[in-house]
């Protein structure tokens, strides 16, 4: 009971799902004409950014409003992130391998991303290969906290790898 979320607030993890979907449709919005603005790479680095902050300071939220702030503040730099990664992704690749490249993406990638984001309580059911290790990671750190900061600590890995990574070239 890390929020005191007994029987009268039963709604408020509907509530704070919906919080996050409501980010996520903003980031819908918006991601497609940031991209085409700033480059798919300056899209990456940002939305990795938002992610990492947010998601460290996540764990120390003290009350259930806050903590529905902060989980909301990362699903929007998740959507930018997804969105500019799937068509860096498209864009790099010829024709012939689009479908492979965007299949390995969702099937490794993506759902590291998204699990970073804390998607598990939404009940992702895309099946992939991370997820089966983000549930042995679960098994192996079971308080919430420690699986974030875990989960965070990844992100970092794909940060790295979006810095090395050249821009778009459809973009330049």
């Amino acid at each position: 009971m890390e929020f005191d979320l007994v029987c009268q607030d039963a709604w408020i993890p509907s509530f704070i799902i919906a919080m996050s979907q409501i980010a996520i449709a903003i980031g819908a919005l918006f991601s497609g004409p940031v991209c085409d603005r700033f480059g798919r790479k300056r899209t990456m680095v940002a939305g990795f950014s938002g992610v990492m902050f947010f998601g460290y300071a996540l764990p120390f939220m003290p009350n259930w409003w806050s903590f529905t702030i902060v989980w909301s503040a990362i699903h929007l730099p998740l959507f930018f992130t997804n969105t500019a990664s799937a068509v860096f992704v498209v864009e790099i690749v010829g024709p012939t391998k689009r479908s492979l490249a965007v299949l390995s993406k969702h099937l490794i990638t993506n759902k590291i991303i998204l699990y970073t984001k804390y998607n598990l309580l939404q009940g992702q059911t895309t099946m992939s290969i991370s997820g089966p290790l983000v549930s042995l990671v679960a098994y192996f750190l079971p308080d919430w906290t420690q699986f974030t900061f875990f989960l965070v600590t990844l992100a970092i890995a794909l940060f790295l790898l979006v810095i090395i990574i050249p821009e778009s070239p459809r973009w330049v």
